[in-house]
């Protein structure tokens, strides 16, 4: 008697198939179709932040910052905008509202890389804990940790107030956001729009620092002889003329460079947004 010959593996997943409910047959459609969408989202996101698109989103922003801060200073008087571009000290406006943000940048790059680290230690520990990428990963992580606390205290000796606020808070309000994730084991949705995210605290940072630090300039009081003003903010001078911003009026004001006869820094001493967080502490303590 001879032997019914046995289907072949793929025969037999086709039997199976078509022996399946109508029900269970739709749901592996529909579960590959999400399954396609979703890796064309991940695909188009990856695409969407390429490092050349961020490199160029991050130089865009202190541009920007810089914009906005000439702005505000004009307070919407075309003249005063006019002499506040024309007579533009780029180092003075670099120092005071570029610089600052390399620890703004180091401090939220830190951060990102740490919490992403710690996500990948604890994945791989759980999964493999023998796993030989994992002391890579504690390398990195330690690393991020170590590099964070330098510039924590580089910040507290020379980052306006203000900005060492406004990142703490956003900071603290990211590792919110990560212990929230992590609770829920949403390690991979939460750090995938990581760019964005980075992008946008920076971003906030930066605003809330232009909008409460003033002008970048420092405040004098100028003599004419017997005569005093008020404070002014020197925006050029050479051997014939002198060019300052009245505070009190907004306005711009020419006088001949001979007739000034001292010029003196007013303190700031009322204005903690800009003093440092160790200037804080020494003046209280």
């Amino acid at each position: 008697m001879r032997r019914k010959p046995q289907p072949t593996e793929d025969v037999a997943k086709m039997n199976a198939t078509f022996k399946e409910l109508p029900g269970q047959a739709t749901m592996r459609v529909q579960a590959a179709e999400y399954k396609a969408k979703a890796f064309e989202r991940e695909l188009k996101s990856a695409k969407a932040w390429t490092p050349e698109r961020m490199y160029w989103l991050l130089g865009l922003v202190p541009a920007s910052l810089v914009a906005l801060q000439i702005l505000i200073a004009a307070k919407g008087d075309p003249n005063t905008l006019r002499s506040l571009v024309q007579n533009l000290n780029i180092t003075a406006i670099f120092l005071a509202t570029v610089l600052p943000f390399a620890l703004v940048v180091l401090a939220f790059l830190c951060l990102s890389v740490a919490l992403t680290e710690l996500s990948s230690c604890r994945r791989m520990r759980a999964n493999d804990p023998m796993n030989p990428a994992l002391a890579n990963a504690l390398t990195r992580l330690g690393g991020a940790i170590a590099l964070g606390l330098l510039v924590t205290a580089l910040s507290v000796a020379t980052m306006p107030s203000i900005l060492f606020v406004t990142t703490l808070v956003i900071c603290t309000t990211w590792l919110g956001l990560y212990m929230g994730g992590d609770s829920k084991h949403r390690f991979t949705t939460l750090f995938q729009a990581i760019v964005p995210v980075y992008l946008f605290a920076v971003m906030a940072a930066g605003v809330v620092f232009v909008l409460t630090s003033g002008m970048w300039l420092p405040r004098e009081e100028l003599t004419f002889g017997r005569a005093q003003t008020g404070a002014v903010y020197v925006l050029s001078s050479d051997s014939e003329w002198t060019k300052y911003l009245d505070e009190a009026t907004n306005s711009v004001e020419i006088v001949v460079t001979k007739y000034v006869t001292k010029r003196e820094i007013m303190p700031d001493d009322d204005n903690w947004t800009n003093q440092t967080v160790a200037e804080l502490i020494s003046r209280h303590l």
